[in-house]
């Protein structure tokens, strides 16, 4: 909300996008995909904390990239737009997959 009191103030059109669990090429190797999948790589054993039981949402970099073109040519200045899905995995489901 910084940005969005920063654009009031200097009359700046700001618009805000939030997104989560972001995946894809080039990206840092401690986030859970592609920590995953190097070690998988390697032959190695996946971390899982707890009982992996835990859910998150993932979205691939293509999509958002989509997104933020829709919402830069359709959004509304001083709104806040959510980028995500209703799709919710397990974080011991995403491990099996890999």
């Amino acid at each position: 909300m910084l940005v969005m009191a920063y654009g009031r103030s200097y009359g700046l059109p700001v618009i805000t996008t939030r997104g989560n669990n972001v995946y894809g090429p080039n990206q840092f190797p401690e986030k859970l995909i592609p920590k995953f999948m190097l070690l998988a790589m390697k032959g190695k054993t996946l971390p899982i904390h707890g009982d992996g039981s835990n859910v998150r949402s993932y979205l691939y970099c293509e999509d958002v990239a989509e997104a933020f073109e829709i919402i830069l040519h359709k959004g509304e200045v001083g709104h806040v737009y959510n980028i995500g899905t209703k799709k919710e995995r397990k974080v011991i489901d995403v491990a099996k997959d890999i």
